[in-house]
């Protein structure tokens, strides 16, 4: 069963909805290709990008700029996206490669040429039969850093409980955490810092134990307060109602508040 496997991405999703989780992690009525849509392209195609520019160690200067249109296009086929338009593309790509420019920047900014860094890195940690799991963007093993990075604009996707807990993963595989941060290139402030205190793992550890009994107890409820863009809401049977966006091919959905 899927809470015997519990990533910071099943926890986040309960969070937010019950009943999205269910359908999504437990019942898988959509694919995992089907959930990573066009709301997140440019994030998934931006974060492919940037961890390939860095594991191969060459740093060739735009890179990234030069490789995005046709990364973006093998995903496109990939993931069958459907556009709000005509020009929803072109919006997106120019988003791209503007992120691209700015991941650059921000990366050499950084002395990353310089820095020893392990991307992609997978943890996994067993307790009472359960085993949590997650693989982190950008680990420096010599500086014990975490960061995450987010092609964003806006800090409401920044959610500070994702690095706390791959910070609780990396010392329960016996290694320290001494820094966490976002790389949000995007954002004026590209490199956004967070502690990581006792005070953090116990509430980590109080959060994650809360949702795992919830999880344990079937409790399935729906407790979204929006349902726009959610993958699953149209096997919510009756739960929520087509929004207007779904006729531009988005697939939105709102709840059904009466009637």
């Amino acid at each position: 069963m899927f809470e015997k496997r519990i990533s910071y991405t099943l926890l986040s999703c309960y969070e937010k909805c019950h009943k999205r989780c269910y359908l999504q992690y437990f019942k898988q009525v959509v694919g995992y290709d089907e959930v990573n849509h066009r709301n997140f392209m440019v994030g998934l195609v931006g974060d492919w990008l940037f961890n390939k520019w860095i594991s191969e160690h060459n740093y060739e200067e735009s890179w990234m700029e030069n490789k995005a249109e046709d990364i973006y296009n093998w995903f496109e086929k990939r993931k069958n996206v459907i556009y709000r338009n005509n020009l929803d593309k072109a919006k997106m790509l120019k988003k791209l490669k503007k992120a691209a420019r700015r991941m650059e920047d921000v990366a050499f900014a950084n002395d990353f040429p310089d820095r020893k860094i392990d991307t992609q890195l997978k943890l996994s940690y067993v307790h009472d039969g359960v085993e949590y799991f997650g693989k982190l963007d950008l680990w420096f093993p010599e500086e014990e850093l975490v960061w995450d990075l987010k092609i964003t604009e806006s800090s409401k996707y920044l959610d500070v409980f994702q690095l706390h807990f791959f910070a609780w993963l990396i010392e329960q595989n016996n290694m320290n955490v001494k820094g966490l941060a976002f790389l949000v290139p995007m954002m004026k402030k590209s490199l956004q810092e967070h502690e990581w205190t006792e005070v953090d793992r116990v509430e980590l550890e109080r959060r994650v134990a809360e949702d795992l009994a919830k999880l344990k107890a079937r409790n399935w409820q729906m407790n979204a307060s929006d349902c726009w863009g959610c993958p699953v809401a149209r096997f919510c049977e009756g739960d929520v109602t087509l929004d207007s966006s779904f006729k531009e091919g988005l697939g939105g959905f709102k709840i059904n508040l009466g009637g």
